[in-house]
C-alpha cells in the first residue's frame, strides 16, 4: 500500500493530466449517438460530401478532388473539414457515431496542446492541470465537439501553433517559430473566422522584437504578419472566400445599419452636412460592431443562456459556469493580482488577454444568429486561462486547513453533472432548428420499402436526399454530376425528390405521377390528393408529426 501511495504521490500530476483526458473522452463521447438525437444538416452534409470525394475522386457536382471549398448554397465552406469528420464513416459507418467521432476526438485532443501553453504561463502546474480541466469540461467545448463543429477542428490545430510560437517567445527559437506556422496555416481552411483571429495572433510579435531591439528577427516578424494579411486579403476578395461572409456580415443589408442610416438622416431636421457627421455607414457599422462584440462577454450569454443560434443551446445553460465568474473576477483586485506576479509569466497572460479580445472579433462582424458561440469558440479557450490566473491566487488559501480549490473543483464537478443531464434529457426539445427530427427514420423507412414501389416521391427540403444516400451508405460513383447546386438532387433510381416540404402538392399538379402505385413522403402536415393513405409518421421530440408517409394504390 505504502509502494501504492508512493507511486501516486510521485507521478501525481501524469495521473491528473490522464484523468483529466478521460473526463473530456467521457463528456464528449457518452450517448454522442443519441444526444442529439436528431442528426444536423451540416454533420450529414460534411460527412457524406466528404466520404463522396475520398470515395470517388470527385465532388457530387463532378468536380475533381477539391482542395479549398465546395459549395452546398453559395457559402463555399472549406472543404477538408469534410475529409476529416468522413474519416468516422470509415470506422463507425454512416452513422450519428460515424459523423461525430473524429470531432469529438479532436475536442479531447486539443487539451493537450491546451495544457502545455498553460504550463508556459503558470508556473505552478496545479493551475496548467486547472487550464486543462476548465476546456475540458465547459459547455462550449462539449457541445461543439459532439456536433462535428468545423471550429473544434480549427481549434485543435491552432493550439498546437499556439504551443510552438509561444515556445519560441520563450526560447527565441526559429525553429520553433517555423513549426508553428504550418499549423496556424491549416486554420485558414478549416474554419473561416480563423483567418482573422490567426492573421491578428501574430501582430503582437513585431512589437516584441522592437522592444528588445532585436532588427533580425523584426523584419522576420512584419514579413510573415504582411503574408498572412495578404493572405487573408486574397481569400476575402476571391468569390469562395467571401461565399458565407455575405450572408451573414454587419455589412449585408440583414444587420439594417444602411436603413437606421437613411431613417435618421429622414427624419432629422438639421441640415443634410450636418446630419451626415452623426449618421453614417462608418459611424452605424462601427457601433454595430462594438454592440456585437461587447455581447460575447455579458453574464447572459457566457453564464446563463448562451448564444443566439437555437441549434448549439442547451436548457438552462450558458457557454461556461456560474463557477467560473468569480475566478474571472479575482484578477481585478489588487490583493490578488499582486500574489500572481512570482507565479505567472506576465508577458504571455498579457498576450493571453490579447487573444481573449481578438478570438470574438470575427463573430462580431457577424448579424446571423448572434451572438454566435461557434464563431467565437477560441473565446471560451482564453476565458478559461483567464479563470485559471484567478484560480492560481487561491492555491494556497485554506480554511481551517481546508484548500480552498477543492471547493472550486466541487462546485464545478456539480454544475457539470446539471450541465449534462439537461443535454442529455433535454437537448432535443430545444435544438430542433436545423435537426432535421425524423429525416433519419423516414430515410430508413424509404430504403426498407423501396423496391415495393416503382416511384416514390420524396420531400427534397432540408439535404433529403443527401440523408438518403448517407444513412442508405450509398456513394455510387454515378451520382457525380446529377446534383444541382445547393446539393439538389431530382431523380435518383426509383426516388423522385421535389425541392419543397410537400411533395404530394407537386403531385397534385401532375395527376399523371399517380397512374400507378406510388409511396409518397411529406414534411409536417400537407394537403394531399385524394385516394392516399397513411402508411407511417415519424414524430419530433415534442411529438409533433416531422415526416408522414402516404401510399397511393389506384
Amino acid at each position: 500500500m505504502n509502494k501504492i501511495i508512493g507511486y501516486l504521490k510521485r507521478n501525481k500530476l501524469i495521473i491528473s493530466f490522464v484523468c483529466i483526458l478521460v473526463v473530456a473522452f467521457f463528456l464528449r463521447f457518452y450517448k454522442i449517438e443519441t444526444a442529439p438525437k436528431a442528426i444536423h444538416l451540416d454533420e450529414t452534409v460534411n460527412g457524406y460530401v466528404g466520404r463522396f470525394i475520398l470515395d470517388n475522386g470527385v465532388d457530387l457536382y463532378g468536380n475533381r478532388f477539391p482542395l479549398f471549398y465546395f459549395d452546398k448554397f453559395g457559402d463555399y465552406p472549406p472543404v477538408i473539414p469534410m475529409y476529416i469528420q468522413s474519416i468516422g464513416t470509415y470506422l463507425f459507418g454512416f452513422t450519428e457515431l460515424g459523423s461525430r467521432s473524429i470531432t469529438a476526438l479532436l475536442g479531447c485532443l486539443l487539451l493537450i496542446p491546451l495544457y502545455f501553453i498553460a504550463a508556459m504561463v503558470f508556473k505552478d502546474k496545479r493551475s496548467a492541470l486547472f487550464t486543462m480541466f476548465l476546456a475540458a469540461i465547459i459547455p462550449w467545448q462539449i457541445v461543439f465537439s459532439r456536433t462535428s463543429a468545423e471550429g473544434i477542428m480549427a481549434s485543435f490545430f491552432y493550439l498546437i501553433g499556439l504551443y510552438f510560437l509561444f515556445a519560441f517567445w520563450k526560447k527565441n527559437s526559429l525553429k520553433l517559430l517555423g513549426y508553428s506556422i504550418p499549423f496556424f496555416l491549416a486554420t485558414f481552411f478549416l474554419y473561416p473566422p480563423f483567418r482573422i483571429i490567426t492573421t491578428l495572433t501574430f501582430v503582437p510579435l513585431p512589437l516584441f522584437f522592437l522592444f528588445n531591439k532585436d532588427i533580425k528577427k523584426l523584419i522576420l516578424s512584419v514579413f510573415i504578419v504582411i503574408s498572412f494579411f495578404t493572405m487573408l486579403f486574397l481569400i476575402v476578395m476571391s468569390p469562395w472566400g467571401r461565399g458565407r461572409v455575405d450572408q451573414i456580415s454587419i455589412f449585408n443589408i440583414v444587420s439594417g445599419v444602411d436603413i437606421k442610416n437613411k431613417h435618421w438622416i429622414y427624419n432629422d431636421k438639421t441640415p443634410a452636412q450636418v446630419t451626415r457627421i452623426f449618421h453614417n455607414k462608418p459611424v452605424g457599422y462601427t457601433r454595430e460592431f462594438i454592440k456585437q462584440f461587447f455581447s460575447y462577454y455579458t453574464g447572459m450569454f457566457l453564464f446563463t443562456d448562451g448564444g443566439g443560434e437555437i441549434t448549439h443551446q442547451v436548457p438552462n445553460s450558458g457557454e461556461m459556469y456560474l463557477t467560473v465568474l468569480p475566478l474571472l473576477l479575482l484578477p481585478l483586485l489588487m490583493f490578488f493580482k499582486k500574489k500572481n506576479f512570482d507565479s505567472v509569466d506576465t508577458q504571455l497572460f498579457y498576450y493571453i488577454i490579447y487573444l481573449s479580445l481578438i478570438a470574438s472579433i470575427p463573430a462580431a462582424l457577424t448579424v446571423v444568429a448572434v451572438p454566435n458561440p461557434h464563431r467565437s469558440i477560441l473565446t471560451g479557450i482564453f476565458l478559461c486561462f483567464i479563470a485559471a490566473y484567478g484560480f492560481n491566487t487561491l492555491l494556497d488559501i485554506k480554511i481551517k486547513k481546508f484548500p480552498l480549490i477543492v471547493l472550486v473543483y466541487a462546485f464545478l464537478m456539480i454544475e457539470v453533472v446539471g450541465f449534462m443531464h439537461n443535454y442529455v434529457g433535454h437537448i432535443d426539445l430545444l435544438q430542433f432548428i436545423g435537426t432535421n427530427e425524423g429525416a433519419k427514420e423516414a430515410v430508413q423507412f424509404i430504403k426498407k420499402e423501396q423496391d415495393k414501389y416503382s416511384n416514390i416521391y420524396v420531400t427534397g427540403s432540408n439535404y433529403m436526399a443527401i440523408y438518403y444516400l448517407y444513412f442508405a451508405g450509398d456513394t455510387s460513383r454515378e451520382l457525380a454530376g446529377k446534383f444541382k447546386i445547393k446539393l439538389i438532387l431530382e431523380n435518383y433510381k426509383n426516388l423522385h425528390f421535389f425541392d419543397t416540404d410537400c411533395a404530394s402538392s407537386k403531385i397534385s399538379e401532375n395527376k399523371a405521377l399517380l397512374k400507378e402505385k406510388v409511396l409518397i413522403v411529406n414534411r409536417g402536415d400537407c394537403v394531399l390528393p385524394e385516394g392516399v393513405s397513411k402508411v407511417a409518421d415519424f414524430k419530433a421530440a415534442f411529438g409533433n408529426n416531422a415526416f408522414q408517409a402516404f401510399v397511393y394504390n389506384p
